[in-house]
């Protein structure tokens, strides 16, 4: 039982880790102005205001 949590837990670390990485990418593209904030924010699945947020987290 303690694997199958221990499994799980490493699972979110992994996707964490690539949410952190996409949102970093994303941030530089919309510092290029490739990109707008609202496009961002949608690529991630959250709101402008969540994306903004999750970015000073990582930074």
């Amino acid at each position: 039982m303690g694997n199958v949590n221990m499994c799980k837990a490493i699972q979110e670390m992994i996707q964490d880790g690539r949410d952190e990485g996409r949102v970093q990418l994303l941030v530089t593209l919309i510092q290029s102005g490739d990109i707008s904030l609202q496009r961002a924010a949608a690529l991630m699945n959250m709101t402008p205001e969540e994306f903004q947020e999750k970015s000073k987290m990582i930074s």
